[in-house]
């Protein structure tokens, strides 16, 4: 593969056929929107401090709410 090919596919995310129709008519390619996180998800460092600092589960990572998992990181501080 060559570097023209990596910075179409993996950096401007288009096909050459793609990205030489934006250059002749100076439109950018149709994209469709970037995924979004769910309302409810947890920044990853907080995931990743629950299960290094209270092993947390899977399961229980999906279920915890973030004020509840800031609570019990601050509870689970304060303790020492």
């Amino acid at each position: 593969m060559s570097l023209w090919d990596h910075i179409l596919r993996d950096q401007l995310e288009v096909t050459e056929d793609e990205f030489w129709t934006c250059v002749k008519d100076r439109r950018p390619p149709d994209r469709s929107p970037a995924p979004t996180a769910p309302a409810n998800a947890l920044p990853l460092g907080l995931v990743l401090t629950l299960k290094r600092e209270l092993g947390l589960s899977e399961g229980e990572l999906q279920t915890i709410t973030k004020d509840d998992a800031v609570a019990r990181l601050n509870e689970h501080w304060a303790q020492g």
